[in-house]
């Protein structure tokens, strides 16, 4: 089904004592694609309790948000900003702060570490020697393959110690599945790689997990290098986040010498999938939706933007609007065209000129996928004084789209 409508403006030219109506015309289609949607911060702990406070009694940034829970030994703020994790010659268990299920779109935890020392861990290096997870959970109880859905991992290195020993703290990811790549020894030899790092560190560095549920993956990074990707593995199909956890594993196992690692905080944030049509009227209209309200033709605002409008342009269909198109001039003085496009391979926007109403020419033609998610302005193809009435259309349909 297509819709159009149609936008008019007066406008005088400098060229011209007499008077030239300017029209533009905003025409848009119900179209197949995604809308782009901004992350939502779902959790954040700053750590700016009185020093001792334990994991259940951490306060959360975000209003409602979730509390770790149970108390994990050696696990407290340091009443200077930052949570410390400290060697407390004890077996560690998980703590976990429960968060609204995710099972589609992206989550993104940021680790932001203020440093560590884990002096006396290279007694150890010739067993496997793991010294901290922090990550998301599908469950907060089973084993390793039931509890984990993606996590960063560190652990004492026995071979990056052997080729340097100012190395031997390796960064990886770990899953309930398949893990990720960098989590073995045998690919981790180099100290320049950068996953690896010494046992004290008194620099900050963040650690970020990202989790793609469409694409079913994780990643890796640091800030260290911009966050390029180090390691990368797959989460299992149907595998949900419900819980941000923590864990101490082996409680840093030195050698008994001690250890320390801060936290200055953690944040998540979420970013939907794209949205579809049905996904998109089912955000703003939850079942049970009146016709009325939910059609594609409605307009339930009232602001003259039906919803098929409002969802090609990125608005709300349950807030009033302004009209999807602008007119103006660019710097040598010709009409321009501005719109929001959507990202979308699977959409066209294409902007036509004409003189009469009647005869169109496309002047602009662009996926959205080559345009990207944002404002667009496009400008007419002919001086403004060329023509004694000119008139813009903006065609957003299916690929391709076609002149109206």
């Amino acid at each position: 089904m297509r819709f159009r409508r149609d936008t008019q403006s007066l406008m005088k030219t400098a060229a011209s004592a007499a008077r030239r109506l300017v029209h533009a015309l905003g025409c848009a289609l119900l179209l197949l694609g995604p809308s782009a949607l901004r992350a939502q911060l779902l959790q954040s702990w700053q750590f700016n309790d009185p020093a001792g406070t334990a994991l259940p009694a951490l306060a959360n940034a975000v209003a409602g948000g979730a509390a770790f829970s149970p108390a994990l030994d050696g696990f407290a703020a340091d009443g200077a900003g930052g949570l410390a994790i400290t060697y407390n010659n004890a077996v560690s268990g998980r703590s976990f702060a429960d968060i609204p299920d995710v099972s589609t779109g992206v989550l993104q935890l940021d680790v932001n570490v203020a440093g560590w020392d884990f002096t006396g861990a290279d007694a150890l290096v010739d067993t496997f020697t793991p010294l901290l997870e922090v990550g998301l959970s599908a469950a907060s109880a089973g084993n390793n393959a039931t509890i984990r859905t993606a996590h960063i991992y560190l652990e004492v290195d026995a071979a990056a110690y052997a080729v340097n020993p100012a190395y031997g703290v390796l960064v990886a990811g770990v899953a309930g599945n398949t893990g990720g790549d960098g989590a073995s020894a045998a690919a981790s030899t180099d100290p320049a790689e950068d996953h690896l790092f010494g046992f004290v560190r008194t620099t900050p560095i963040t650690f970020r997990l990202r989790v793609d549920f469409d694409t079913l993956s994780y990643t890796v990074s640091t800030s260290d290098t911009d966050h390029a990707v180090l390691a990368t593995g797959a989460i299992a199909s149907g595998k949900g986040a419900n819980f941000v956890s923590l864990r101490g594993l082996d409680d840093f196992t030195i050698g008994g010498s001690g250890g320390r690692f801060t936290i200055d905080s953690i944040t998540l944030t979420y970013t939907p999938p794209p949205l579809t049509p049905k996904t998109w009227r089912d955000l703003y209209f939850p079942a049970p939706a009146d016709p009325a309200a939910a059609g594609d033709t409605a307009d339930p605002d009232g602001d003259g933007i039906v919803n098929l409008l409002e969802y090609a342009t990125g608005t709300v269909p349950t807030t009033i609007d302004p009209a999807p198109t602008t007119v103006g001039r660019d710097l040598a003085g010709r009409l321009t065209l501005g719109f929001t496009s959507i990202a979308d391979p699977n959409l066209t926007y294409e902007v036509f000129a004409s003189g009469d109403l009647s005869a169109w020419t496309r002047i602009s033609s662009a996926t959205g996928a080559g345009l990207g998610a944002g404002p667009q302005v496009v400008a007419d193809t002919q001086p403004a004084n060329a023509t004694a009435r000119r008139f813009l259309r903006l065609a957003v349909g299916p690929t391709p789209a076609t002149a109206p």
